[in-house]
């Protein structure tokens, strides 16, 4: 039987190398988090053979993901979270976390501090949460602490829609004086831990060129960016085969995902 999935088709149907897909970039991710855990000398003893069987929910978290929901929750995260588990790589993962929080929960503070990778996605609203930025300054704090100097620990920052710079500088969204009730013990807290985070090496990603979400409608009937008379150096019979190709995929049973809502 034949299936359809409707997403992460391109714009005009013009494929650019340089924009690789959502998971073989998120690859990437898991396999330095991978390489690193494989350097501690710990890791036989945490990380069993057969994912999460017969695993002591009290034993120290892996990977810690730190990030805002309303930006990366149901795409970025959700994705990272299922490679990892796949690769029966323990996550610390807040499922009732709210945006709108403005203090650290103990269990998460425990969390940060059991955790032996983190995984910051540096989003657009990110800097607009006070709980994200809390979290980054226990991350960035914890890192550096002369108690935890005999714990090795790695921070891996990924840019999502957002650049190295804007969070170093503090451009557009990450302008933190614009954070409601702050002081100014706080912004300097804030600004310094991710001043420093900015100038780690990461990831970066920029979601509009990653993602274009179509419907059959669209396939079917050729609109907006399926329209094929904009495809360049195309003749009358290539688009002509195209569109009877794509309106016969189109009529298949298949899924639909929206990325900006899933």
């Amino acid at each position: 039987m034949t299936m359809c999935i409707y997403f992460s088709l391109r714009s005009n149907l013009n494929f650019r190398k340089r924009y690789r897909l959502q998971w073989e970039k998120l690859s990437e991710i898991v396999v330095e988090v991978e390489d690193f855990l494989k350097g501690v000398d710990s890791r036989s003893s945490i990380l069993p053979e057969q994912g999460h069987q017969g695993r002591n929910p009290a034993q120290d978290y892996e990977v810690f993901l730190c990030y805002i929901g309303s930006d990366t929750k149901h795409n970025m995260v959700s994705v990272l979270r299922g490679m990892l588990h796949w690769e029966g790589i323990t996550c610390f993962n807040d499922y009732d976390i709210n945006d709108e929080s403005t203090e650290i929960k103990p269990h998460i503070e425990d969390a940060i501090q059991k955790s032996k990778v983190y995984v910051i996605f540096l989003s657009p609203k990110f800097a607009s949460s006070k709980l994200c930025l809390e979290e980054v300054y226990q991350i960035m704090n914890t890192q550096n602490s002369p108690g935890t100097s005999n714990t090795v620990r790695s921070v891996i920052p990924v840019f999502y829609d957002v650049t190295p710079s804007d969070v170093r500088h503090k451009k557009s969204s990450y302008d933190l004086c614009r954070v409601s009730e702050s002081t100014v013990h706080d912004i300097k807290r804030w600004s310094k831990s991710l001043s420093n985070l900015s100038l780690l090496k990461g990831f970066e990603f920029e979601s509009k060129t990653i993602f274009y979400d179509v419907t059959p409608s669209d396939v079917r009937h050729q609109k907006s960016s399926y329209d094929l008379c904009r495809v360049s150096e195309s003749t009358v019979h290539d688009i002509k085969r195209w569109s009877k190709s794509l309106s016969n995929l189109s009529l298949l049973k298949g899924f639909e995902f929206e990325s900006k809502t899933m």
